[in-house]
């Protein structure tokens, strides 16, 4: 299974009827990661990860939050720019 390390749940939310994306902290031999996970709901009900998702060092977070809002502004700015041409 992939990604067998402690983690710490911060957030998640439900990307589908079948899937979630969880965030989450993990600590691997006494570092640091951010873990941006998708899982899945298997028969069961119990929620499984799966290898679609991002494992940073903590110290990369900064870079993941700029990268976040740049696609927020630029989301933002398309939204706005096909709105005007309707």
């Amino acid at each position: 299974m992939f990604n067998i390390y402690p983690k710490e749940r911060v957030f998640g939310f439900e990307k589908s009827k079948s899937e979630e994306l969880q965030f989450a902290l993990s600590d691997r031999k006494g570092k640091m990661f951010v873990d941006i996970r998708v899982y899945y709901l298997d028969g069961d009900g119990s929620k499984i990860p799966t290898h679609k998702g991002v494992f940073v060092e903590i110290e990369k977070l900064p870079l993941l939050k700029e990268g976040i809002e740049r696609l927020i502004e630029a989301g933002t700015g398309k939204k706005r720019t096909q709105e005007k041409k309707v």
